[in-house]
């Protein structure tokens, strides 16, 4: 779920007009850490109205559920995609070990 929390979040920041907020200007890490509360606020507050705890204004918008749940399978598979090499690498040299000693 935090994959896609986190793609919710990048989704709400690309509606943000950060260029007018801060100009050519940098943000601060203090605003860069407040926005992304704020933003996670939100998320977090759509994720409850899914289960009828609270109300949110992002409850029908279809292009941020459709980047959350992009973000919530790619959070399956990246993983699996980094540990699936090493374990079937693992597995021959395990397969060979036994081949050798028995």
């Amino acid at each position: 779920m935090s994959e896609g929390a986190e793609e919710g979040v990048q989704y709400l920041n690309s509606k943000e007009d950060f260029a007018k907020k801060y100009g050519w200007n940098a943000p601060s890490i203090g605003d860069i850490i407040a926005n992304d509360f704020v933003q996670g606020s939100r998320v977090a507050k759509a994720y409850l109205s899914l289960l009828g705890l609270a109300d949110s204004e992002l409850k029908d918008d279809k292009e941020f559920w459709s980047n959350v749940k992009g973000g919530f399978s790619m959070g399956f598979m990246n993983p699996m995609g980094m540990v699936l090499p090493g374990n079937i690498r693992g597995a021959y040299r395990q397969y060979k070990a036994n081949d050798f000693i028995t």
